[in-house]
């Protein structure tokens, strides 16, 4: 059996836009939070900046990551008929989750975090699970339980437990940019492991280039770019984490009705928007929803735009994605732009 991990490096900046002779002061950091490598590089600031922007990752991360045994989503899961009170950003993301919820007809669900855990793509064990223990679990797997009031008070059925991984990482990027140009920063690059945001005007004036990687190798191999003035752009693809067992392939996007990897020929779907929650959300979503019903969800966001890739290496554009993928790889055919 083999574990892939390539979720630190699916959407690479891929032209040399950032750094740029004669600026002020520029600053870069990685560090490993969220799961994945996350990494800053900022114009017009320093490491005190970028000390304030990792502090508010650590403190979000803190609160919604289901594998911190203090945190907020973990205590929701062992709250019991009580439930509990929430902060108030863990409130706003968590409701921003249900929201999807229902805009996906059900198939973002922060409820899957059981069954998510039994395949363990996230763990050293990860492995195929008999088809018993994914239908032991699914009846605990259902957003519609999760009780959120507005004082922010959260009750869930009994067992269930929540995992914010598909939106808070999303939410985490925006509040870095946030932290970082109320310091007054000129631009920006928050890179959490692919969830790429970019703030403030490049020198010239042109749109940033951000690429999009091939998602049918495992290597930094782009296959196309998105140019995005500012925003965010968020991918989910079968290659970020995977087992392969018996020469199957499983990817980690799980479908909530089935408890399987979601199989409907997508490869991957990158998404770009405003906001990276909202991007990070949407690429999931869109990815379980396919082509025709996602870029239907996607009207319901002016501006927005997003690329599906398909095995079969053809490409389908919607929104305002449309006007600005260029595609980099003779291999793979454009069919449509909605």
């Amino acid at each position: 059996m083999f574990v892939g991990r390539c979720r630190h490096w699916f959407l690479l900046l891929v032209a040399a836009v950032f750094f740029i002779a004669g600026c002020s002061s520029e600053a870069e950091r990685s560090d490993f939070l969220l799961g994945t490598i996350c990494t800053l590089r900022i114009t017009g600031g320093d490491d005190v900046d970028l000390d304030a922007a990792f502090a508010r990752i650590r403190a979000i991360e803190a609160r919604m990551s289901r594998h911190r045994p203090g945190s907020e989503v973990r205590k929701v899961g062992i709250a019991k008929n009580a439930g509990m009170q929430l902060s108030a950003e863990t409130c706003l993301v968590l409701g921003k989750a249900l929201e999807f919820g229902e805009l996906s007809g059900g198939l973002f669900d922060i409820t899957i975090a059981p069954v998510a855990e039994l395949w363990g793509f996230d763990t050293e064990h990860a492995a195929v699970p008999t088809a018993a223990a994914i239908e032991a679990l699914l009846p605990r797997v259902d957003y519609r339980s999760v009780q959120l009031d507005e004082n922010c008070h959260v009750r869930t059925a009994p067992r269930q437990r929540l995992d914010l991984g598909a939106i808070a990482k999303g939410y985490a990027a925006d509040e870095a940019a946030r932290i970082l140009r109320q310091r007054k920063v000129t631009r920006g690059l928050v890179n959490l492991g692919g969830n790429v945001l970019v703030f403030g005007h490049k020198k010239d004036n042109t749109p940033w280039k951000i690429g999009i990687q091939d998602p049918l190798k495992t290597a930094r191999t782009p296959m196309g770019t998105l140019e995005i003035k500012e925003g965010a752009i968020v991918t989910s693809g079968i290659y970020e984490r995977f087992i392969e067992e018996n020469g199957m392939r499983y990817h980690h996007i799980l479908n909530p009705a089935t408890g399987y990897p979601e199989e409907n020929n997508l490869a991957g779907v990158s998404v770009m928007t405003s906001s990276a929650l909202m991007a990070d959300a949407l690429s999931t979503s869109l990815f379980l929803l396919g082509i025709d019903k996602g870029c239907a969800l996607l009207d319901q966001f002016p501006g927005s735009g997003a690329v599906f890739i398909t095995k079969d290496k053809k490409i389908t554009t919607c929104g305002a994605a449309s006007q600005v993928f260029t595609c980099l790889n003779e291999s793979y055919t454009v069919v449509e732009r909605r």
